[in-house]
């Protein structure tokens, strides 16, 4: 999730203008997993909390949307 979000914040329009994606914190940022990821980003984004009870750096970054187009 890291990776993809640093990798979408740097992107730039015609012109170099930054796109400003992904930015907004869970408003503003939607994470679209199929149905066999669901429970991966929910441990990694709707988790306030790990398994060991340690802070999720990530927790309430992003929206989820479950597709089942997605394969």
């Amino acid at each position: 999730f890291e990776l993809a979000l640093t990798t979408m914040q740097g992107f730039k329009a015609d012109g170099g203008r930054p796109l400003g994606l992904g930015f907004g914190g869970k408003a503003g940022t939607l994470l679209v997993v199929p149905p066999t990821l669901q429970a991966d980003a929910r441990k990694g984004i709707a988790a306030e909390r790990d398994d060991m009870g340690a802070s999720n750096s990530w927790f309430d970054t992003a929206t989820i949307l479950v597709s089942p187009w997605l394969a």
